[in-house]
């Protein structure tokens, strides 16, 4: 079981922080429903900082914690007698987290976060999901289900809190036009949902109308509080404005007024019913379907001749929408005989679907909700007085017929036991739309086709997304009456996987594909490196881990690849003895062939410790960073740390 007990610090010099130790602390665990750690950090021309983080649990009922984080730092000073003067600022945060399942069928959750200061996670913690969290994100929730009826219930609140945008101040260059404004936090306020899954409108039967089935919605959302900070002048420079009556302009300091104003955007609530009834006709599934949506909105806009804007209104309007459609699809199976090298035969599953959608024009119904106005050109405008919203937009007729199959292509093959098994090798997914309205030049829209090759295991090898225009491009006339195949328009590649290769001798290479995804645009090996530990088999020699990451678009007209990223990034490690291990780490951009970051580190194990030696050699962040500790997992804080002077952890 759990003991009670002194946590080992860990030891270290920084030449910014001075003299340091790190997580020194105690754990105290009562019993077996909660328990408690305290930790200290001490920097010696920085700061003190306390950790305290309490877990609790009751079994099959609730669990949570709560965390803090309180610092001293200094300020204008690195001598630490000033540390509990006014040459020091503190700051903390506090974290709670909780989980509570009533019963079987009722849920209550709260992530709740608050901090003292915008700028508090930028130079605590040691990882980098502490360093760089810069959005908070608040929220309480409460569910319940009905089973035997199908229904369910929610009930939430959320909180969304920039700090990069709080810690910032006022762009004078942005002050051409009046005041600045930020908006730095959202507050959503209580949005409740009520729901009925789709079931039986008649209940069982054999009769046609036994096949007919209805589901319900009920969406309220009471709002959201947005908060605005609003731009001063501030000549002096001491973060407060001056006094109103100042007009000078020239050298202008700017600062944020101590009062917000927050601007209240009022919600809606929304009823949505959905009549459906599926059946078969011989080989055809036939899904009709209609949606009747009301909205209620307890709030709407009207233009401002004079500032040229918007203003909010409170006020009760109501409006009544529907569409409806109709579904004809099938499945359709053949089968390839293959057999080639281990491969015994491909199956081929088609799925063509065809929809019919409809759109009323309901303009005319709720003319008095259209208004107009003439813009600053002078030309009339008409809006929706409750468009930006949560209402349902008023929109012209629309009638459409959309096509679209779904082609699954799997094989047949031994494995290396022999056994026969199936695999997926290619997903091919193809559609258009026709759009029968007066008002629409080309009816028809583009092809789109999105091809999946896929890996051995099933995951996905690479994507490619196809375009392809039925119009041609000059008299913007139908290309199947000029007996013409559709012209291609463009191709957008996509590829994220990782291969493993690895040997015994450089003569012998094994290659093999991992079965997990890396997102590879937030992905920075420098900072992964502070923690990796190197580990590969006894009977290999050297192993690399490459993970590759592409994402471009070939447009016909341009004639041209366009690359949002192609990255590659690599972990080689290798025995250098049969103690020592090496790695090299690195991040390569394949368009600009240049290396983003690289890293080396030295590992040895030393008994019940472990050394290890990283060497950045480049990069904002280049230094070094010495690091020798305890083996064990529960002992891992018993380390001494040293490092260069700009890596802080």
């Amino acid at each position: 079981g759990r003991q009670s007990g002194w946590i080992m610090p860990s030891f270290g010099v920084s030449k910014s922080m001075g003299t340091y130790f790190q997580k020194l602390g105690y754990y105290w665990a009562p019993n077996d429903y909660i328990d408690t750690r305290l930790l200290m950090d001490f920097y010696d021309e920085d700061r003190i900082e306390f950790r305290l983080n309490t877990r609790y649990t009751k079994r099959y009922k609730y669990d949570g914690n709560i965390s803090s984080t309180l610092k001293r730092k200094l300020y204008q000073t690195n001598d630490m007698m000033d540390i509990f003067t006014n040459k020091s600022i503190q700051n903390f945060d506090v974290k709670w987290n909780h989980n509570q399942k009533i019963d079987h069928t009722q849920n209550f959750n709260v992530h709740w976060i608050y901090v003292t200061s915008s700028n508090f996670y930028n130079d605590t913690g040691y990882d980098l999901n502490t360093r760089t969290q810069q959005k908070l994100e608040s929220s309480a929730g409460y569910s319940k289900i009905w089973p035997s009826y199908n229904n369910r219930f929610s009930l939430s609140l959320a909180e969304t809190h920039d700090l990069i945008t709080d810690a910032s101040l006022p762009d004078i260059q942005g002050d051409q036009n009046g005041p600045l404004i930020s908006y730095y936090k959202n507050r959503v306020l209580p949005s409740m949902r009520f729901s009925h899954s789709s079931s039986k409108l008649f209940g069982n039967g054999d009769k046609w109308y036994n096949d007919l089935y209805i589901s319900y919605g009920l969406f309220y959302d009471h709002g959201k509080e947005s908060y605005i900070k609003n731009s001063c002048i501030d000549n002096d420079q001491n973060n407060n404005c001056d006094d109103l009556n100042i007009q000078l302009r020239n050298d202008n300091q700017y600062s944020w007024a101590s009062e917000d104003s927050v601007n209240i955007k009022k919600g809606s609530l929304k009823n949505t019913i959905r009549l459906s009834m599926n059946s078969k006709i011989g080989f055809l599934t036939i899904y009709p379907k209609i949606n009747i949506i009301e909205d209620w909105s307890f709030q709407y806009r009207q233009y401002d001749d004079v500032n040229n804007d918007f203003n909010n209104i409170s006020g009760f309007n109501r409006r009544l929408t529907w569409d409806s459609s109709i579904s004809l699809n099938t499945n359709m199976y053949g089968i390839i005989p293959f057999k080639f090298l281990n491969f015994i035969s491909i199956r081929h599953k088609a799925s063509p679907s065809l929809t019919f959608s409809y759109i009323p024009d309901l303009r005319n119904t709720y003319d008095d909700q259209l208004k107009n106005y003439k813009d600053i050109n002078g030309d009339l405008q008409i809006y929706d007085i409750l468009g930006g919203g949560y209402v349902k937009g008023l929109n012209a007729e629309n009638r459409a017929i959309r096509f679209s199959i779904n082609n699954l292509f799997q094989a047949k093959k031994y494995g290396i036991d022999g056994e026969v098994k199936k695999i997926d090798i290619l997903d091919v997914n193809m559609g258009f739309d026709y759009h029968n309205n007066s008002t629409t030049e080309n009816k028809f829209s583009t092809i789109d086709s999105r091809w999946s090759f896929k890996k051995e295991n099933g995951s996905e090898l690479f994507q490619l997304n196809v375009k392809h225009n039925m119009y041609d491009e000059d008299t913007n006339q139908l290309l199947i009456k000029k007996g013409k195949l559709p012209r291609f328009e463009s191709l957008q590649f996509n590829m994220s996987s990782n291969f493993r290769l690895s040997g015994s001798s450089f003569q012998n290479t094994d290659i093999s594909y991992d079965n997990t995804s890396q997102d590879t645009i937030q992905y920075n090996s420098i900072l992964y490196m502070d923690e990796f530990k190197p580990a590969i088999d006894s009977n290999e020699l050297w192993r690399s881990d490459i993970t590759l990451s592409i994402k471009g678009e070939y447009e016909q007209n341009k004639k041209d690849w366009e690359f949002d990223f192609l990255n590659m990034d690599m972990y080689s490690t290798i025995h250098l003895t049969k103690n020592w291990l090496l790695t090299y780490a690195t991040g390569i951009n394949l368009i600009d062939m240049k290396i983003n970051a690289q890293s080396v580190k030295f590992y040895r194990e030393l008994h019940c410790w472990e050394f290890m030696f990283t060497w950045w050699p480049d990069g904002g962040r280049k230094g070094f960073q010495l690091s020798i500790n305890v083996k064990h997992p529960d002992l891992k804080d018993i380390r001494v740390r040293s490092s260069s002077a700009n890596r802080k952890f």
